[in-house]
């Protein structure tokens, strides 16, 4: 076999040999993302409840500002539409999937406060919603609600999840 002949590791002649037929073109595609100061991106899919950003055009939704919860090192921030920045990803295999974007409501838990607090994140295309809940507990501890109240992040004050794909 000529890819033997190579020296190449057996792993890679296994790679090289699946991807027979398949064209392994890079295909570069506009997306829209927020950056968190740690440089994690959290990209946007083209609709969620923040809105559509589609061919480099975009149409808001009047949640903005919007708090996010980065993953990477556990900030939560609020961003503005014109911390949104347009960019170019590459994608190398045509079945790489970009990160789901997640919308997590928490109701405050201070004594009948009950004002939701809406937060997103962005985790891994495709993981199910157990590993993201368990994820952002361990990122996030308590929020602070529009009444200045602190509560703890977790099963009791969560109401939904909801994920947006690409």
């Amino acid at each position: 076999m000529v890819l033997k002949s190579m020296g190449l590791p057996e792993r890679e002649l296994i790679r090289i040999l699946s991807l027979q037929g398949r064209a392994m073109i890079p295909v570069s595609r506009p997306v829209y993302q927020i950056v968190c100061l740690c440089k994690s991106p959290i990209r946007l899919p083209r609709r969620s409840p923040l809105g559509r950003f589609v061919d480099l055009g975009c149409q808001y939704m009047d949640t903005w500002p919007a708090t996010f919860l980065c993953i990477n090192c556990g900030r939560v921030s609020e961003y503005s539409v014109d911390s949104v920045q347009d960019y170019r990803v590459t994608l190398t295999d045509p079945s790489e999937r970009l990160p789901d974007l997640w919308r997590i409501d928490f109701e405050c838990a201070h004594e009948n406060c009950g004002r939701m607090n809406t937060i997103y994140t962005s985790y891994s295309a495709g993981f199910p919603e157990a590993a993201v809940k368990s994820a952002v507990f361990r990122k996030l501890l308590t929020l602070q609600c529009s009444a200045g109240h602190s509560f703890e992040v977790n099963e009791r004050t969560l109401r939904k999840m909801e994920p947006f794909e690409w």
